[in-house]
């Protein structure tokens, strides 16, 4: 029997997890693209640009300027794939309150927390 240390194992196993997922990906039928929303890009962009820079991320300011650079540059395809909220069916719109809901209670209870950790109560 081979004698084989942790690392070796762990690198063997990232493979044939790796090999099962690319079975698997290539295996699933075939879906259509969606095209890409530009104008969401740009507003994306727009947010990760100025919150990487107070939180010393360098990977999100320069993944909010490359989704900039990318959306200005196609600024004519905005209008493309870009819906407002009203012209979303009813499904739509209540999985956007609902998410935006949950979101919003996840971050307050996130703030909550991160108060309550700072003055010693957790």
């Amino acid at each position: 029997m081979l004698n084989l240390d942790g690392k070796l194992w762990i690198m063997i196993a990232v493979l044939l997890i790796g090999l099962v997922l690319a079975i698997i990906a290539f295996s699933l039928p075939k879906k259509k693209m969606v095209p890409i929303d530009y104008y969401a890009l740009f507003i994306l962009g727009i947010i990760w640009l100025p919150l990487g820079i107070p939180l010393k991320n360098p990977g999100l300011t320069i993944m909010g300027l490359v989704f900039i650079i990318i959306s200005i540059a196609n600024k004519g395809k905005w209008k493309k794939n870009h819906h407002s909220y009203s012209q979303l069916s009813k499904t739509k719109q209540r999985f956007i309150i609902l998410t935006s809901i949950i979101l919003g209670v996840l971050i307050l209870a996130t703030l909550v927390i991160s108060f309550l950790r700072r003055i010693g109560r957790i």
